[in-house]
């Protein structure tokens, strides 16, 4: 997907200096949007213009109308496009004022459910959300104004918009909200987020969500869903605080876009994304993670720009696997592994620094087997071009991943580079391995891919004799760099003992 494919909203940047709920509790979430929308012709707003979708034969198109028109385009099969989430609202109840989020996603989950539109949409709904502070809890909570998490995104054509805009550098990068005036929409778990590791086995590790955004394998797709202008807080603040949960997680959906939003410390991950396709345009993370800010796996294509995550990290800032197999929300349904998967990703003008977690922080990582999914043959395919990859302790790790004894050990790699800078490298700016990182690396035994290929650009990036790199022979491996066939053998000159300076 193109970035220039990605629906818009009339947002603007701001350059600087120019400044699985349980079925009762969905069930009544349902009801409650339901008879909002029964009732409305009683109570919907005279003194206001509401953006509908307007029905002309098998097609809609938005329109603007007077409130007090609604009835009567309601009788002809219209529908309100614009829903309003404002607590200082005067108008809540009318089924197009809300006080809370979900109860905007529920009514506009309900239109779209009533009207049959689970895969497509005659239009765009969009749920404008005021600046404000917005809390939820996973559990039901005895005060009325808590959302109830995650926010569920499971019909097509959803935006989510939150009041920030982001403002950018003059190279298009996010750039945070910083000291900056401008309003912010803020969603904030109370309690904080948990990530659960089931039984001790990493494969059951389950972590609690803000937003989730799901495509049902037999039902109702989130495709084309929207997020932005949100800040993203897991609730587990200051420094000593619990690393746990995730703002997004995505399954299965197609043509997500992640744009204009800050995901602040204390998520073990920022945005886990599992077998989609997404654009992540201008979004800013920042302080402590336990594990990946942007977490995408296959088979799926992603488009990651603009972006900035400033850490202190967690391991890597990007994480691009080709499948993956562990817990999901249960609200969604288990991904059913292929016995090949393709991932493709375009990663382009991003600065990734301060991941610098011992023994690999990385700013990019990619691997040719995913976690849980060691029977997968992988294929990954990434552009990486115009990147600041600063104060890692690596810049670039191209491996293995979790390949496992007695299954497949198939995985293919395809990278090339481009205009990207990786400075401040605690050990070294770019590692490539035919093993798992850690095997090259000598801290633990592994055993090799088969019969795989790696295939690597290094565009004037990097010098070769610059790149660690473990090349064992006996497995039918080729590692191809710039065109010319490597030689078996290793170059890796490790020191675990190293301390990383933060800058």
């Amino acid at each position: 997907m193109n970035i220039a494919s990605a629906p818009s909203f009339d947002r603007h940047v701001v350059p600087v200096g120019g400044i699985r709920q349980n079925v009762a509790a969905f069930l009544g979430v349902v009801a409650t949007a339901a008879l909002l929308i029964s009732c409305s012709d009683a109570t919907a707003p005279t003194g206001e213009k509401l953006s509908i979708c307007h029905i002309s034969g098998t097609t809609g198109s938005l329109a603007e109308i007077r409130a007090s028109a609604l009835p009567e385009h309601r009788s002809h099969g219209d529908y309100v496009a614009r829903l309003v989430v404002d607590k200082q609202s005067s108008a809540i109840g009318d089924s197009v004022h809300f006080s809370r989020i979900g109860d905007a996603i529920a009514s506009a989950r309900a239109i779209r459910i009533a009207r049959n539109e689970t895969t497509t949409a005659s239009c765009r709904i969009t749920i404008a959300v005021a600046p404000g502070v917005f809390q939820g809890s996973i559990k039901e909570s005895s005060d009325p104004a808590f959302e109830r998490l995650p926010l569920v995104l499971d019909v097509p054509d959803l935006t989510l918009l939150g009041s920030f805009v982001m403002p950018v550098d003059q190279k298009g990068r996010a750039m945070g909200t910083g000291s900056s005036t401008i309003p912010t929409t803020t969603l904030v778990a109370s309690p904080g987020l948990i990530s659960i590791l089931g039984m001790g086995n990493v494969l059951l590790k389950q972590a609690e969500a803000l937003v989730v955004v799901n495509a049902h394998p037999n039902g109702p797709r989130g495709d084309g869903v929207v997020i932005e202008g949100f800040v993203f807080q897991s609730g587990n603040a200051g420094a000593s605080a619990l690393l746990g949960g995730q703002a997004v997680f995505g399954m299965r959906a197609q043509r997500l876009v992640i744009r204009g939003n800050q995901f602040e410390s204390n998520f073990t991950e920022s945005l886990e994304l599992r077998a989609m396709t997404a654009t992540l345009d201008r979004n800013y993370v920042k302080g402590l993670g336990g594990s990946c800010g942007f977490c995408l796996f296959g088979p799926g294509d992603y488009q990651v720009i603009n972006n900035r995550d400033v850490g202190p990290g967690g391991i890597p800032g990007i994480l691009i696997w080709p499948a993956i197999l562990l817990a999901v929300p249960p609200m969604v349904e288990q991904y059913v592994l292929p016995t090949s998967a393709l991932v493709t990703a375009t990663v382009k003008n991003n600065e990734i620094r301060n991941h610098q977690a011992t023994p690999v922080g990385v700013g990019l990582r990619i691997a040719a087997i995913g976690l849980g999914a060691p029977d997968v043959i992988g294929s990954v395919r990434v552009v990486a071009q115009d990147n600041d990859l600063v104060n890692n302790r690596f810049g670039l790790i191209v491996e293995a991943g979790f390949p496992v004894v007695n299954t497949m050990l198939r995985g293919d790699i395809d990278i090339s580079l481009k205009g990207n800078t990786m400075t401040g490298s605690c050990q070294n700016s770019m590692l490539v391995s035919l093993s798992r990182h850690t095997t090259a690396l000598g801290l633990q035994p592994g055993p090799l891919l088969k019969t795989s290929s790696y295939l690597v650009a290094l565009g004037g990036d990097i010098a070769w004799q610059d790149v660690w790199y473990s090349h064992p022979a006996g497995a039918g491996n080729t590692l191809t760099v710039d065109g010319q066939t490597i030689a078996n053998g290793s170059r890796v000159v490790y020191d675990a003992a190293r301390v990383c300076p933060l800058t």
